[in-house]
Parts: structure tokens; sequence; C-alpha cells
């Protein structure tokens, strides 16, 4: 019962999204589910409805999801405020991330990068 709720809502929230897209002569509008707090369980029924990207605000959180979803092509974003200590977690585990602002994060994020031989788009 849940599943098609979620379903159904992820659906209907789908062609609104289409609609406004179609309206507004932009059609490569996409969806990005904050994730945030939900189990991974949760995640797992929405990427099944056919969601793909999902976002976090905390850096421990998106690490412990991406490894209990790693079997999952999920394209992970990272949110919230950085902190110079999780950098190395975020090269690791985002695929996207939106709050970078400092310079010596750029610098500590491209050497970590660097490290695993990885892209991060920001």
């Amino acid at each position: 019962m849940q599943q098609t709720n979620l379903k159904t809502k992820y659906e209907n929230l789908k062609k609104q999204i289409n609609t406004i897209a179609k309206q507004c002569d932009n059609e490569q509008v996409s969806l990005l589910a904050v994730s945030k707090s939900q189990p991974a369980g949760m995640i797992e029924e929405l990427y099944r409805c056919g969601q793909r990207s999902f976002g976090e605000n905390y850096a421990q959180e998106l690490a412990t999801k991406v490894e209990a979803l790693n079997h999952l092509d999920i394209e992970w974003h990272y949110l919230g405020k950085i902190q110079s200590n999780k950098i190395k977690s975020l090269a690791k585990h985002a695929n996207v991330i939106h709050s970078l602002c400092k310079q010596h994060h750029i610098e500590k994020l491209q050497l970590e990068l660097g490290k695993i031989k990885k892209h991060v788009d920001v």
C-alpha cells in the first residue's frame, strides 16, 4: 500500500513538473529528491518508481546511505554546509556538491578527488 501511494505521488509530481517545464519552454527540468532523514528503504522505493537523483544535507548521512544503496545507480547530491573535516568523505561519496563556497575547501576537494581519480560536479 505504501509503495503504491508513493508511486502515485511521485508520478503526479513528475507530471506537474513536466507540464510546468513545457509552459516555460524548458523540458530539461529534473527532480532532485531530498532524502534527508529518510531511511534507505524509502529511498530504494522511490528509486524503483524511477527517481535517480537524491540529495543529503549531512556528510555522515550521505556516506551511510551511499554505502547502503551502492547496488543502485543513484546520483548523490550534497546540499549541506561543508566542514573541512568532511571533505574527504564528500569526495568519495558525492556526485554533485551544491554548497562549495570557500577557496580552501575547493583546494582540499581537488586534492582528495585527485587521490581517488574522481570527478564531482559543483
